[in-house]
């Protein structure tokens, strides 16, 4: 809620460029990774909307209001 507030969303989100390097080696070994999948995900997991805004059935369960 502080980072809304402050203006950071999905817009902001952002990795270190190393984390878009393919792994030689290891479980992702020749793998990229999708920014928009990972985030998507992440997103849903928390109980975010597609902005990176909490639903309001998050909020509810949390006991915060927007």
């Amino acid at each position: 809620m502080i980072n809304l507030r402050d203006g950071y969303d999905a817009k902001t989100d952002a990795l270190p460029k190393k984390m878009f390097h393919v792994a030689k080696e290891g479980v992702r070994a020749e793998k990229a990774i999708s920014f928009k999948e990972l985030m998507a995900g992440y997103y849903k997991l928390r109980g975010w909307n597609a902005q990176g805004e909490l639903t309001p059935k998050a909020l509810n369960r949390l006991a915060l209001k927007k």
